[in-house]
């Protein structure tokens, strides 16, 4: 591989990363606030870390606004895969108020994770729950449908990513389009996700994923 097609290989870490954000989903939908309040506190906590890890992102100390960094993380390859810029840019400014509560969990929860604390939760028979999140003076409510709403985003980047790798797939010589890389990463399929998180049977999903 050439050091033009580093993406290649570059996009394993985030494929792998969406793929365990969707499973988190998948699993929090369906929790119970009062049989797992330990459980959801976790999964939001691990989710948010994973998305900022997908959209790199900082909080302005000047205008405590959230900003997409566009050097930072799959951004790296914007050069390679030219609709990632726009698609990320539609993406967070969609999403601008999630991400600033997901961006804030993170950060507390890396450096002083021993002063944030989740004071309540909530959960139903539907597909949506909700925690709220408290660090000193600051109070951030953060719930699954806004979470889920950016996964969908996030697995239709990635689907044209996921296509973009098979078009270079096929471009090489015919020895090397079954490569193990290429049959377990060329074959991801996001869009069944966003089948799943878009219908009806979501929460009934999940409940039985608790179930396992």
């Amino acid at each position: 591989m050439n050091e033009k097609d580093k993406w290649v290989d570059g996009i394993r870490i985030y494929c792998e990363t969406l793929l365990e954000i969707n499973k988190q989903i998948l699993k929090l939908v369906a929790m119970d606030c009062i049989d797992s309040n330990g459980n959801m506190e976790k999964t939001f906590i691990d989710i948010s870390q994973n998305i900022i890890r997908l959209i790199p992102c900082n909080i302005s100390r000047n205008t405590c606004e959230v900003v997409l960094n566009t050097r930072e993380g799959i951004l790296d390859f914007i050069s390679d895969l030219e609709f990632l810029k726009s698609d990320y840019e539609i993406m967070f400014s969609n999403n601008k108020e999630t991400l600033y509560k997901i961006k804030f969990i993170r950060n507390k929860t890396e450096h002083i994770p021993h002063k944030l604390r989740a004071r309540s939760s909530g959960s139903g028979n539907t597909s949506f729950s909700d925690i709220k999140f408290e660090f000193e003076e600051e109070k951030v409510k953060i719930d699954s449908k806004s979470i889920i709403k950016i996964v969908i985003e996030l697995n239709n980047i990635f689907t044209k990513i996921i296509s973009r790798l098979n078009t270079y797939r096929y471009s090489l010589d015919e020895k090397h389009h079954d490569h193990p890389y290429f049959k377990k990463y060329g074959e991801l399929n996001f869009e069944r996700f966003n089948t799943i998180l878009n219908g009806d049977s979501l929460y009934d999903i999940s409940k039985i994923i608790q179930e396992f």
